[in-house]
């Protein structure tokens, strides 16, 4: 009788610990490294990087040209994990005295109507882990989240419908974006050109 008791105990434990646990947000298909290109399309322009945010290969260094395609987002929805083109709110006489560019690039980490919040470096989703490469923070040559030193946000980010929340992929050099309207994104990165002097 006491075996059943604890039995009962043992599954009452688990059903009720995982109702506390929610299920991560996975994604499992965005991928860091972009394809080199030979050349850009009719519909395409390149973008030279001009801070080390994104930097964790060559292709995302300073100085390094992306391929970013105008007409993706025709066609395609915005989604997790794109490295999109955007216009930044950098006044014209800052772009004009090179102090910032009018437009820049960053990763899409959360979508309209979520919330996010980061823990120990950990990205939250509504309450979910936001388990992938992009999801937790990566300082110089390794993740440092769960540790004392990762990131901690305050408080939530709420978004609203047609919102996006961007961020570098080094949280340190580049940051998270404030929610930012779709119609400031212009379009999406997809690939690189080696500079011509390699």
């Amino acid at each position: 009788m006491r075996k059943c008791y604890l039995i009962i105990a043992a599954i009452a434990f688990v059903i009720l610990s995982g109702c506390d646990n929610k299920k991560a947000i996975v994604d499992g298909i965005t991928q860091y490294e972009l394809p080199l290109m030979e050349r850009q399309e009719s519909n395409q322009i390149t973008h030279l990087i001009n801070h080390d945010g994104m930097y964790r290969s060559e292709q995302y260094a300073a100085n390094s040209t992306l391929v970013i395609d105008l007409d993706y987002y025709k066609s395609q929805k915005i989604s997790r994990g794109d490295v999109v083109y955007f216009k930044t709110d950098a006044k014209e006489e800052e772009i004009s005295n090179k102090k910032r560019k009018g437009y820049d690039v960053a990763r899409v980490v959360a979508l309209p109507g979520e919330t996010l919040l980061v823990k120990k470096g950990q990205i939250y989703i509504n309450g979910r882990v936001l388990d992938t490469f992009y999801g937790k923070e990566y300082y110089t040559n390794g993740f440092i989240n769960g540790t004392d030193k990762a990131l901690s946000m305050d408080k939530e980010t709420v978004l609203l419908d047609g919102q996006y929340l961007l961020a570098s992929d080094v949280w340190w050099r580049g940051g998270f974006t404030e929610p930012l309207p779709k119609d400031k994104i212009t379009g999406r990165v997809i690939g690189w050109i080696k500079s011509q002097n390699e």
